[in-house]
């Protein structure tokens, strides 16, 4: 056994479509460059206990190096009490690597252990933790690094027609609205307030400070209410405004994409072709399976994203086309304009500016220079930020918390012989 590899065990769980299990398989994919096995827990299926008693029993904790859990997965494994959960109660450090804001998993995380690490994906969202949250144990930015699922991408093949790809299910943004009218009028007044903050910050330079969480905090003064310390109210109103204004944005992205040859691949996509003015030149799909959507990104041209609560960091669907060989067009925020002035013609302005018709326009009228484009920054990005360097930045984070949290003792005699008589 003393040759035997140190296991990450990968907490696994359900997801729309599969789309953390692809995201769990990429981990495991990488993690034999950094000298590890993975070790498979399908939280849903009883074998996940067996195999980990099994570990146990064999090799003992200190067998597993951590484990890594996505958007807040395997956090509770046994139970969920001040006293500890499972990882706590065993001392093996646990990084919830989390995707989004932490107003969508506070409740995940109800008792911060020292053996838990939250790895945000995005410096945004570790903002509003040190801003709002203030709760004790390790935090970090990870982000994803570049996913190619597997599959080496290719330059695409000039002429032709582009293919462009919008893969986004259609959530009815009067859907949430409706909620809130049940709500008393001091929530509905802030939820309002923040909300147009955020649908009219669309230029970065309108950005307001700290976020989706800030709009929600400024425009609870407005009203007389403080909650930088009510941390329950704050993440239920954030994450209200965060979904509101992201099926807003992409209701209004998915009717102007209607009228162009794109392929727009989601759930509940009938609801809105039926509420469209004309018949849509799009070629709506329908959902699919997470790893059938990422066979086909490595064949588009184009992959649409919108990332309407964030700023200095992207979702991993510009991840996925910078690692497919894919041209990632995207809302214009200040991490897509660090990449480099050639993606300007392809960053769409919510509010004015160059729109998402002036966006596709552009890339129907030359597809080639758009193919370039994304090939020339798919190279770029996968030298300079490959998966395997996430993942290997997890595992530090790992090592660092068995370091600080196990029975080594530090030497600091120099202290005691200054008090010394």
């Amino acid at each position: 056994m003393s040759d035997a590899k140190p296991l990450v065990a990968i907490a696994q769980g359900s997801s729309a479509y599969g789309s953390l299990t692809a995201l769990d398989a990429e981990i495991a994919r990488v993690l034999p460059e950094l000298g590890c096995e993975p070790l498979f827990l399908p939280l849903s299926e009883p074998v996940w206990a067996e195999r980990m008693t099994k570990v146990l029993k064999e090799r003992g904790p200190s067998a597993i190096l951590c484990g890594i859990g996505c958007n807040g997965i395997g956090i509770e494994i046994g139970d969920d009490l001040p006293t500890g959960n499972m990882w706590h109660r065993l001392g093996i450090p646990f990084v919830s690597w989390l995707g989004d804001s932490p107003a969508y998993f506070q409740h995940r995380h109800r008792h911060p252990s020292p053996w838990i690490i939250r790895a945000y994906t995005c410096p945004d969202f570790l903002d509003y933790h040190t801003t709002y949250l203030r709760e004790p144990g390790r935090n970090a930015v990870v982000d994803f690094g570049v996913m190619s699922f597997g599959q080496p991408p290719q330059p695409r093949a000039r002429g032709g027609k582009p293919m462009i790809l919008a893969p986004k299910s259609y959530r009815d943004p009067a859907v949430v609205r409706q909620s809130w009218v049940a709500w008393p009028t001091l929530m509905r007044q802030v939820l309002e307030n923040a909300s147009q903050t955020i649908l009219k910050a669309a230029n970065p330079a309108f950005w307001p400070e700290h976020g989706i969480a800030g709009a929600v905090v400024h425009a609870a003064h407005e009203s007389g209410l403080a909650l930088e310390y009510d941390k329950p109210l704050l993440a239920l109103l954030a994450a209200q405004v965060d979904d509101y204004t992201r099926r807003e944005s992409m209701d209004q992205a998915l009717r102007q994409l209607a009228d162009f040859p794109v392929i727009i691949y989601g759930s509940n996509l009938d609801s809105l072709k039926a509420s469209l003015p004309r018949s849509p030149r799009a070629d709506f799909r329908g959902a699919i399976e997470y790893k059938d959507l990422t066979n086909l990104y490595h064949q588009a041209d184009v992959i649409f994203s919108v990332n309407p609560n964030t700023q200095d960091g992207a979702h991993d669907r510009v991840w996925s086309a910078f690692g497919c060989g894919a041209l990632p067009v995207s809302n214009r925020i200040r991490y897509m304009e660090s990449l480099g002035p050639e993606l300007a013609p392809y960053l769409v302005d919510l509010e004015g500016g160059q729109g998402l018709g002036d966006v596709l326009d552009h890339v129907l009228s030359q597809p080639d220079q758009a193919r370039d484009v994304g090939w020339a920054l798919s190279e770029r990005m996968r030298a300079a930020r490959p998966f395997v360097n996430a993942v290997g930045e997890l595992l530090e984070l790992a090592r660092v918390t068995r370091l600080l949290q196990g029975p080594t003792v530090f030497a600091q005699d120099y202290f005691v012989k200054d008090l010394q008589p």
